[in-house]
């Protein structure tokens, strides 16, 4: 088993996150996981879903300790909303 040692910056993490998860993934998930949580390595594409983040990335690290992990929620275009910090009104 190869181990991977290069740390990606957090727009490729992106990048290649979503090119894996649209692309590769999306496709294997079977209808009525919406809002189901995908833990994704970026490196090997290895994937886990689940019901919450804890889980996911949880069962992704037991398998692949080094992995660098990308989230995304099923159904929905982005993990979770921004919002700017500070003040709320």
């Amino acid at each position: 088993m190869t181990t991977v040692t290069v740390k990606l910056a957090g727009d490729e993490i992106a990048r290649l996150g979503e090119e894996l998860y649209y692309r590769d993934i999306l496709p294997q998930i079977a209808a009525g996981n919406e809002g189901r949580v995908v833990a994704i390595d970026v490196h090997t594409g290895e994937f886990e879903m689940a019901d919450d983040v804890k889980s996911s990335t949880g069962r992704l690290r037991e398998r692949v300790p080094a992995a660098e992990i990308f989230l995304m929620r099923v159904g929905y275009p982005t993990f979770s909303r921004m919002r700017p910090l500070g003040k709320h009104a």
